[in-house]
Order: C-alpha cells, then structure tokens, then sequence
C-alpha cells in the first residue's frame, strides 16, 4: 500500500511548525545559532576574549524564504548548523581487493543510502580494511548521508560508523545539537528541488556548493526534538496502518481533523497584509444588522487581520416545514407547474437530481414560498445521516426543503466552502464532547446555532484556506482509494 504521499504531508506540516505547538520556554532559534557559533569557535567565546570578535551566524531574510515558518524559527543555510563534507575513497581502482581483503568497517555507496530502511542505513555494499580505512574517513553513527551522483538526493543516517566514497556527502549538525534527525527529515522533502539541479549538468549530478545554500527551517533546540519525536510517532503509527486498513482509514480522519483546525485557527496558509482585513467585512455586518452584539468570549487565539463573529451574523437559516404543512397527500407529478421538494438524501448523496415529490405552484405560492431554495443555497440533513451539506448547484429545479432539512443561506462575504469547512467540523467537535463520537445526532436550536462563534478571515484567504485544503483533501482521497 503506497503512504508514501500521507509521509510527506506529515513532513511538510512538521517542517512549517503546524505538527508541533510552540513554546515559551523553548527560547528561539536565533539564541541557538548564538550557540552554534560558540561552540564553532570556543576560543572567541571564552571570558577572556571579547564578545565582539565572535563570529556570529546570521538568519536569512524571512521575506525571501520559500514559505512562512513560527515567528521563533529562523531560516539559515545547510553549512550554518553544520560540517558539510565529501566522502574520500581515493585509491583506484576502487574495487582494488587490496582494500577489502580481512576487511571490518563497513563502505556504504550511493546504492545503499537509496535502498535504506525508513531512513536508516542498515546495509553496506563491502568491508574495508586497515588499507581500505587509511584512504577513506570514517563518519560516526548518526551521520545523514546525502547521494549527489546517480541516485541524487537519496538521504539516510547511518546505523554505525562507515567509510563511503565522494559520491555521497556526510552531514553532522553543530553542537548543542546532538541528533540530526530534524535535518534528515527536512532533507526528505529536498530530493525533488535536488533532482531538478542535477538535470541542468552534463553529469546529471550535483556538487557540496549546492547542498551548502539549501535553506533550512531552524526551530528552537526543544521544538526540533518535539518535532523529531510527532513525526516518528506518527511514522510509526503509518508502518502499523500498511498492514492495518482501518486504522489508516483513521488516520487520514485525523489528519483532515487537523489540517481543518490549522485551517479555523489562521495556520494553514500565510496571511497577506495586502488583503482586506476582516474588520471591513464586520463594518458591513454591523451596518445591515441593527442587532448585532459583538462575540466576547471567544474561544482561541486567530490572526489580527481576522475577526471573531457569530454564525447567526453570516448567514440566513431556515427548517423545513412543520408537521401538516407538507405531507404525502399533497405530492402531486412532476409537471410545467410544479415544484420540487427536496430530501434529506439529496444532502447526503450531494445530488440534486434525485427524489421524485412535487407540489402544485399554486400551493408553492400561496403556503411554502417561505421554504424555497435556489442555486447556491446550501441543505443540511436533519434526519438519517445528520449534518451532511450540500451546495444547489445552477440550474437545478426551483424547489422547497422538506422537513428533514435545513436551508442555509451564506452572505456574499463569506466563501461558501470555507463557511461549511467550519460547519462540518463544529458539528463533529460539539458530538465528541457530547461523547456521541463524530456521527451528528442532532442540529442545535437556532437560539443556540446562531450564537456558535465563527473565525471570520479576510475573503482572499478565505479562498486560500478553501484551495489549500481541497489540495491536500484531494491527497488523502488518492491514499483513501488504495483501501477500496
């Protein structure tokens, strides 16, 4: 079963800081790479030598980075947190068996770096002996090896000390830190950009210059160990799910849980200063609805270009019709003067096509005009499987909602797709804390409904959110398939 795409999400998440909360005590990067620098060169940092004359590491500038990281990350290049160097293997020729003969420690190529085991080396393609030693080095346990010839880009550490030749480069962070396990998981997601470098030389390879200005997120020294420790959890948690169908099937559930509440808590895509901040968008609610009262007990923290409202202030909501008002009797066949009564599987199975009841236009008229719904009006399920949306497409029938749905009208302020993000995922939180699990038993009274709190982004970000999600959705569905 191929998770290999579930990985790297788990790995871009990680390496944007959204895996991992962030902390306080932690400190920052930046006093990291004050340390890092201290401990590169002991002699300047010493009481005895002047402050001035260390040699201090400086951040590159976050506006060029490739994405947005927390606010206590820096960006630095690869050679800043660590000795970038070539393996040596210089006797030829190289399969000389003078250099193998009663060999012991162990000579690692490019071929096994690709064919490591969850991005640990636990082969080696021969042994090297005393001859073979003298002509190589020998890297320590833990080093990331990095293929920059034939298999470029492939990473791995090394599950023991080895020799390997100049077609792989050895990688070991700069103390205090003391695993490079964060950097190899960053790498992971390098082989492409990589691969894409190596097509533009004649050789089909690249050099130590390139992987030197690689741009690498650095968080604090706590973080990357957090970071470390999520991401084997989960890793681990994948390794179990390839041989456990439902158990990955919970998993993608979690993983659309959390990408929905990065998404509502402003963490899923970067906000953009030139957008309309969402204070406009509440000038507009407060200017059309005399009664508004401002959301003040709000339930988390969301960026300053957003702003806390109530569903009730973004919308229009409205149930079926009551008890006699709508019954079986009154279904007549479809005809030029009729109108459609959507059901509740027509929000379940997201089909406007289905059903067969309709009413006269003359009783539409006269008693359920009320209860019409037209393009872009959203149903909501009420009965069988409750909580299911669906948006009417254009050019469906003119039609009314039957008992067991809910008509949702959204404002124009507000993206549709985002605002039912929202709702889904409000829904199935309140049914957990209920302890009825994520299956909705029921929607709330309106008097309750309209006053659930809604984080209000600006409206180009609230497309942002919509595509971003849809993105990674359209990922997970790709893994869903392999479980059919």
């Amino acid at each position: 079963m191929n998770t290999k795409l579930l990985r790297q999400k788990i790995l871009d998440l990680a390496i944007r800081g959204k895996l991992t909360d962030q902390c306080k005590s932690d400190g920052t990067a930046r006093e990291l790479l004050e340390q890092i620098s201290a401990s590169c060169h002991p002699e300047q940092s010493s009481k005895s030598a002047k402050s001035k004359n260390l040699t201090p590491i400086t951040p590159l500038d976050k506006s060029e980075a490739p994405f947005e990281i927390p606010d206590n990350w820096e960006w630095v290049h690869l050679q800043d947190v660590g000795e970038l160097s070539r393996g040596k293997s210089k006797h030829r020729p190289r399969n000389d068996p003078a250099l193998y003969v009663d060999g012991f420690m162990p000579f690692v190529q490019t071929g096994d770096v690709a064919g490591a085991e969850k991005g640990l080396i636990c082969k080696w393609h021969s042994l090297y002996n005393e001859l073979g030693v003298a002509q190589s080095r020998i890297w320590p346990r833990g080093t990331i090896c990095i293929t920059i010839a034939a298999n470029i880009g492939d990473v791995a550490l090394l599950n023991f000390d080895a020799c390997f030749p100049d077609s792989v480069v050895g990688f070991n962070a700069y103390k205090p830190i003391y695993s490079n396990k964060f950097f190899l998981f960053y790498l992971m997601l390098c082989k492409e950009k990589l691969d894409e470098k190596s097509r533009s030389t004649a050789q089909k390879n690249i050099n130590i210059d390139i992987l030197s200005q690689i741009y690498v997120p650095l968080p604090p020294l706590a973080e990357q160990q957090r970071i470390v420790e999520k991401i084997e959890e989960t890793f681990a948690e994948i390794d179990a799910v390839e041989k456990n169908k439902e158990l990955l099937k919970k998993h993608i559930k979690q993983t659309r849980k959390k990408i929905l509440d990065l998404a509502i808590h402003g963490k899923l895509v970067p906000q953009d200063e030139n957008d309309e901040p969402a204070s406009v968008l509440l000038e507009r609610i407060t200017r059309d609805n005399p009664h508004y009262e401002k959301l003040t007990d709000v339930p988390f923290e969301i960026p300053d270009s957003w702003e806390w409202v109530k569903l009730g202030d973004v919308g229009l909501y409205k149930k079926g019709p009551f008890g006699s008002a709508l019954t079986k009797s009154m279904f007549v066949p479809k005809g030029p003067n009729t109108v459609k009564v959507y059901e509740q599987k027509n929000a379940i199975q997201k089909n406007e096509s289905l059903g067969d009841y309709y009413i006269t236009k003359d009783y539409f008229n006269s008693v359920m005009k009320g209860f019409e719904v037209r393009p872009g009006d959203i149903l909501v399920s009420c009965a069988g499987t409750i909580g299911e949306t669906f948006i009417l497409p254009s050019g469906c029938e003119q039609g009314i909602i039957n008992q067991a749905l809910m008509r949702m009208k959204i404002f124009s302020f507000v993206n549709d797709k985002y605002f039912l993000y929202y709702f889904d995922f409000v829904l199935k939180t309140l049914s957990e804390k209920e302890g009825k699990g994520t299956a909705i038993k029921n929607i709330p009274p309106f008097a309750v409904f309209k006053t659930f709190p809604f984080p209000l982004p600006p409206l180009a970000e609230q497309k942002r959110i919509v595509d971003r999600i849809e993105e990674i959705f359209a990922s997970l569905d790709q893994i869903s398939l392999h479980l059919v």
